[in-house]
């Protein structure tokens, strides 16, 4: 049964129910109440008397929240605008959560949200996912009603950016990464903060490098022998071109979307990543700026990509025909330079293509008399210059900020080049993605594999020297709450190493010599390499068809056929690299029960005789020491280098360790995967020796920092590094299981049974 406009007359009890209170409540109010009578009479023809009440309760709960007038009449427009699409319930749902907003954040923003309410149910498409908007923002207002205008201001913008799961994920994500200040809360919710931008970029609706990330890492491995490590260039609304795609170090980044190519967003991934994979693999070294003016630099870039695509075209065919399918551009299109480039391009890769200009003919020949040199990168740099020269005569403009590379798939080369640190990119374009790259900021070799993953991806720092360390790297960190890499959240500092003398560590080595020899049989024994083939042998597992086949032949033409039909499978000796990752935080200064050396005495003894061990049999191993002090100061410390041996050097440093601070666990995983990354061996190996759990003085959820960290662990395993926990005490053993997984943790209570870990590390090594 309908409630009838009646109904809301008040009656003669001064207790009636809430229809009648609330009608009491505006009477005699002038025009509100006669707005008020129009909204109730429109809710009553579309519910029931149960639907009517519970409308009548939410703005009986608005009006007692102090809303004021303003507020009162965006509910009643709002009632009447929408009671259609969202229903009576639904409109109360909405009204209560602008009683919540009121309450926290104040009257404007509760009538701002009551206003914004039919953009969102349009951008959402859905009542029930409206209300849920409206209450996202009212759980907001409890934490931060600062942010509640800025976010309602930008509504139609945000929602037109992602879904509602998206939306839900971008609000705690800021919520996150404000959290008490409020300034960065109104940039944040305003959407003038870029980070905001690019995360709500990546927060809802699938981008086409989402869908492909996976297929197209094993693709570059299939080409090129090695996984791609791949990163998404999120959107930047103030780029005047479209982003290309761009290599730091051995990491390849890509547009989420290449613009204009939405019928052939796959292929355009699929050439991207096979062109910066020819980079990878033929372009070896970085050129110098010099005197280079921005289009030498181009044409140079120009020349670099043509010699590496010939160079993989010579063993993948196919890749050419690929490449050309995406050169267009015609003879006939106007005389710009960017247009001129982008011919020289076609005609490079394009034998048949016809172009008169005699730059084009030109570019042909200079590569023509080089062909024979193709090896050599150099001929890029010439090609670059001489053709740069002419290119001033016809008095071309070039616009540095406003290139944009051309074909589409091809990277923008600004990774081709070293710039020193006291000079500006042309045209103070940025030259280079937020990628650290270890030898500007430290001693550390370049890498150059690609064998890292988004997670362990360091974000470029420069600073000068300090007394505190030099800041080498800033990382992102897993926040489990959001499911999100909150980007360059960490900050890795390599610090300066005091000096002790070894002398307590000699003494050490030769109390535990017993321990020692252990170490080294065991580690002699084991066959971490490659497996070799080898064929024509007298006994194996395997046919060897090959020598079969002759064997058969000879056997019919009457010959003496070879015996050696069998192909035998022989492992290589070791061909493993090592790094020590060793916590050194304040915990590491208690003594365990029953043991009368602390935990950090524990660890430079277990570090000491495995390193020994290692050193002795010529193996590599480095070692670093690790502490934290929040989240912009952890402390790495280069203790040992790979091809430095256990001498007085690395034994002082190791000696002058001290224990102190906190463990963030995750950046320091991250900074150390990055370091073995660039050792060429066939397995790299991370030990973490350690004491307890991760944590750090700025978090205070137990969980966060553990689950950064196995977050870290399973990123290092992708990208094919073993990483293993050597636990110094059984009190956090259940969090080491956590971070590394439970076959990953070997306790070690004693220093004499460190063999017994050692020797289970070492058969999992060898037995993949």
């Amino acid at each position: 049964m309908m409630t009838s406009v009646a109904r809301l007359d008040p009656p003669a009890a001064p207790d009636g129910g809430v229809v009648t209170r609330t009608e009491r409540l505006f009477a005699g109010r002038g025009a509100l109440g006669v707005a008020y009578r129009e909204a109730a009479e429109t809710v009553a023809k579309h519910g029931s008397e149960d639907d009517t009440e519970v409308w009548c309760a939410s703005v009986s709960g608005l009006a007692n929240a102090n809303a004021g007038a303003t507020a009162l009449l965006a509910a009643w427009q709002l009632s009447r605008e929408e009671i259609r699409a969202l229903g009576p319930r639904r409109l109360a749902r909405i009204i209560e959560a602008a009683g919540a907003v009121c309450r926290r954040a104040g009257a404007t923003a509760a009538a701002q949200l009551l206003k914004q309410a039919p953009l969102a149910r349009r951008s959402l498409r859905s009542g029930d996912s409206t209300v849920t908007w409206a209450d996202i923002v009212a759980d907001l207002a409890r934490e931060m009603p600062t942010a509640i205008i800025p976010l309602l201001a930008e509504t139609g913008r945000v929602l037109s950016r992602t879904d509602l799961d998206g939306f839900r994920h971008w609000v705690e994500s800021g919520r996150r990464a404000c959290e008490r200040d409020t300034g960065s809360q109104v940039a944040f919710f305003s959407l003038e903060d870029p980070a905001a931008v690019r995360l709500l970029a990546r927060s809802g609706r699938s981008q086409p490098f989402d869908r492909l990330e996976r297929r197209l890492s094993p693709y570059a491995a299939a080409l090129y022998g090695r996984p791609a490590a791949l990163r998404g260039i999120e959107p930047d609304p103030e780029a005047i071109v479209p982003p290309r795609p761009n290599i730091a170090g051995g990491l390849m980044r890509l547009p989420l979307r290449f613009a204009g190519a939405d019928e052939i967003q796959d292929r355009t991934y699929h050439a991207a990543v096979a062109h910066m994979g020819a980079h990878l693999a033929f372009s070896r070294s970085r050129f110098e700026v010099g005197k280079l003016r921005p289009l030498q630099i181009a044409l140079v870039n120009l020349a670099e990509d043509h010699r590496v695509e010939t160079l993989a075209s010579r063993a993948l065919p196919g890749l050419a025909n690929l490449w050309r399918s995406f050169h267009t551009i015609g003879a006939d299109t106007p005389t710009t330079t960017d247009n001129l480039l982008a011919r020289i391009a076609r005609a490079l890769a394009d034998p048949a293509f016809e172009d008169d200009d005699w730059a084009v003919a030109k570019a042909r020949a200079l590569l023509a008399e080089r062909s024979d040199r193709l090896e050599d990168p150099q001929i890029s740099r010439e090609f670059g210059s001489l053709l740069g020269n002419d290119f001033g005569q016809r008095r071309l403009q070039f616009n540095w900020k406003t290139y944009a590379v051309e074909p589409l798939y091809r990277d923008d080369g600004l990774g081709l080049w070293e710039f020193p640190e006291d000079v500006a990119p042309p045209e103070t374009i940025e030259m280079f993605s937020d990628v650290a790259r270890p030898e500007e900021c430290s001693d550390a070799p370049e890498r150059d594999d690609g064998r890292v993953d988004q997670d362990l991806e360091p974000a470029r720092v420069r600073a000068a020297t300090r007394e505190d360390g030099l800041p080498v790297a800033r990382y992102p960190e897993f926040d489990h709450r959001t499911g999100d890499l909150r980007q360059e959240w960490t900050s890795v500092r390599d610090m300066p190493v005091p000096s002790a003398s070894p002398a307590r560590l000699h003494a050490l080595a030769a109390t535990h010599a017993s321990v020692h020899q252990k170490l080294v049989s065991q580690i002699r024994s084991a066959r971490i390499g490659r497996s070799e083939r080898l064929k024509r042998q007298p006994d194996g597992d395997v046919l060897d068809l090959e020598a079969a086949i002759d064997h058969t032949v000879k056997r019919r033409l009457g010959e003496i056929g070879d015996d050696r039909l069998f192909i035998r499978r022989n492992r290589q000796a070791r061909d493993l690299a090592t790094l020590v990752l060793l916590d050194v935080s304040e915990s590491t200064r208690d003594r365990p029960p029953l043991s009368p050396a602390s935990v950090l005495d524990m660890e430079l003894a277990a570090t000491t005789l495995l390193a020994g061990a290692l050193d002795d049999l010529g193996d590599r191993i480095a070692i670093r020491s690790f502490a934290s002090d929040g989240r912009n100061d952890v402390r790495m410390a280069r203790l040992k280098e790979f091809d430095e041996r256990l001498s007085d050097g690395p034994l002082g440093r190791l000696a002058g360790v001290r224990p102190g601070l906190s463990t963030r666990l995750g950046a320091a995983i991250r900074h150390a995967t990055g370091e073995i990354a660039a050792e060429r061996a066939y397995r790299r190996l991370i030990t973490v020796v350690t004491d307890g759990e991760p944590s750090d003085v700025d978090v205070a959820d137990p969980d966060y920092l553990a689950l950064d960290a196995r977050h870290a662990v399973r990123a290092a395993r992708r990208a094919g590094i073993d990483i293993v926990c050597i636990a110094l005490s059984n009190a956090h053993l259940d969090r080491a299981k956590q971070v590394f997984g439970a076959g990953h943790v070997f306790p070690v209570g004693r220093i004499d049974t460190l063999p017994t870990a050692l020797s289970a590390i070492i058969f999992r090594l060898a037995a993949r």
